[in-house]
């Protein structure tokens, strides 16, 4: 085939362009390596008029999610994933309207996730009558649906039933571009962001067009992005989760009349401490209860917590709340307790260098307070897929992520600052409002109440935006 004209190439079945830039072990071919199979000008010319080759470490929600803007972009995609049997961990995860929008314009169905929609938080006073609220509804959306008002739903997904979607639908021999590759099992120990490489502890070094570091809190590739370790910092505060299966409620009728009146609507239970309260909300379709209990108090992150012991501490960080709470968090399956302790960063002064780029908690830990952690990971994905859209030489790389920074990180910051809570109340205080104008422009934000701050969280279409962007910057997308 050596030799074959550029009309010829383009006519390649997208599988077979697929087998010559990547080996059997998922590692990025070498242009001599191409050559081997088709002949050296041939190799040349394809890499000419070949999407990007982009390896991402972490196949989490974020990671996934870029995968698939990626390929539905025209670029091969490798993950690195260092578990094996990846699954997520933790039950309810909230699909705010600006997430719902990305799930839905990548062609993920909601309705196959068991996606619940929640209308509303009530509030009943756990110290008091849990079983009796204690003033009108805390937060109803404004006239008309959600859906009408922000252009997508809001609701619950479970987390494992999202990652299975989104995993899947990665992989899929169906729709548009090339299937990702994913290879478990594989630790990532060092990124070099100008190589565009990251070295495994197994000795292999994968390199590539562009690096996305989507590896969680604890991924050290923001070190070679900013030139040193700012390791996230791990506040006082921590949530523990349960769950309980809707139908089961059934043989706890107190507890079945805390969920009945409203199973579309989150339910807070409060008390006068404020460094505690509890949270439900429905998922999978409204199949489970899912419960939280946010504290905002020191607990022990040294301690390898069994089940028992989780239900122990939710039982003592709610001594004061009234039947039937203490009653469910005992009838409470024992392996549906886990703990999660929350962590938050400081906003990086930069989210890229030029071969790499950090996503999702691997860039901005945020804690969990307008549920916007794997919203705004989702955010940065959905970006990415957008900007780099017919890219198909690395020297368009970089004009396109500074793109992608100007839109991501004044929103991103944002987000951690607004995220940050000491107690179960919403309130911004006056330094956290300081530092979101820090970073976000007035004009984005210009009201700092909760109700202005969930309007511009929800409205917001990345995508839209995105795109919005490029037209006027004069770039194709």
């Amino acid at each position: 085939m050596t030799g074959a004209p550029l009309a010829a190439l383009v006519t390649l079945p997208v599988l077979a362009l697929h087998l010559i830039g990547l080996k059997a072990d998922g590692t990025i071919q070498s242009l001599h390596e191409a050559s081997a199979v088709v002949g050296r000008d041939t190799a040349r010319r394809i890499r000419r008029i070949m999407p990007l080759d982009i390896i991402i470490v972490g196949a989490g929600i974020g990671g996934l999610t870029a995968a698939i803007a990626l390929r539905c972009s025209g670029h091969r995609v490798l993950i690195l994933e260092r578990a094996v049997n990846k699954t997520e961990d933790g039950y309810a995860l909230s699909s705010t309207p600006n997430a719902s929008k990305i799930l839905r314009k990548l062609g993920v169905d909601l309705n196959k996730t068991g996606f619940t929609p929640w209308l509303g938080i009530d509030g009943f006073v756990g110290d008091v009558d849990p079983a009796t609220p204690a003033w009108r509804s805390l937060w109803v959306p404004p006239p008309g649906t959600v859906e009408e008002r922000y252009g997508a739903p809001s609701g619950f997904i479970h987390r494992a039933d999202l990652h299975r979607a989104l995993w899947n639908q990665a992989v899929s021999t169906e729709g548009t571009g090339v299937p990702v590759k994913i290879i478990e099992g594989v630790q990532v120990k060092s990124f070099d962001a100008v190589a565009g490489s990251v070295s495994t502890v197994a000795g292999q070094v994968h390199t590539a067009d562009l690096v996305i570091a989507a590896d969680g809190v604890r991924s050290r590739a923001h070190a070679a992005v900013v030139g040193e370790e700012r390791p996230a910092e791990m506040p006082k505060a921590a949530s523990i989760r349960f769950v309980f299966a809707s139908k089961d409620l059934q043989d706890h009728p107190a507890c079945m009349n805390m969920v009945k009146g409203s199973p579309w609507r989150m339910s807070y239970y409060f008390g006068e401490d404020k460094s505690v309260g509890l949270f439900r909300s429905a998922c999978r379709s409204d199949e489970i209860q899912n419960f939280g209990v946010y504290v905002y108090r020191h607990v022990d992150d040294t301690k390898i917590w069994t089940n028992e012991e989780i239900r122990q501490l939710a039982l003592e960080c709610l001594s004061t709340y009234k039947e039937p709470i203490p009653q469910l968090i005992r009838a409470a399956p024992e392996d549906s307790f886990y703990l999660r302790k929350t962590a938050h960063r400081e906003p990086l002064p930069q989210f890229h260098k030029n071969r790499l780029v950090l996503l999702g908690d691997a860039c901005h830990p945020m804690m969990p307070s307008y549920g916007q952690g794997a919203a705004s990971a989702m955010e940065d994905a959905a970006v990415l897929g957008v900007v780099l859209r017919n890219v198909h030489r690395p020297q368009q790389i970089e004009s396109r992520l500074e793109i992608w920074e100007k839109l991501r990180k004044p929103r991103a910051s944002a987000m951690v600052y607004l995220s940050r809570r000491d107690t179960t109340a919403f309130e911004v205080s006056p330094q956290l409002q300081a530092a979101v104008r820090g970073v976000l422009p007035p004009d984005q934000l210009p009201e700092l109440s909760p109700p202005a701050v969930v309007d511009w969280m929800w409205a917001y279409d990345c995508i839209e935006v995105a795109e919005q962007a490029m037209k006027e910057r004069g770039e194709d997308s």
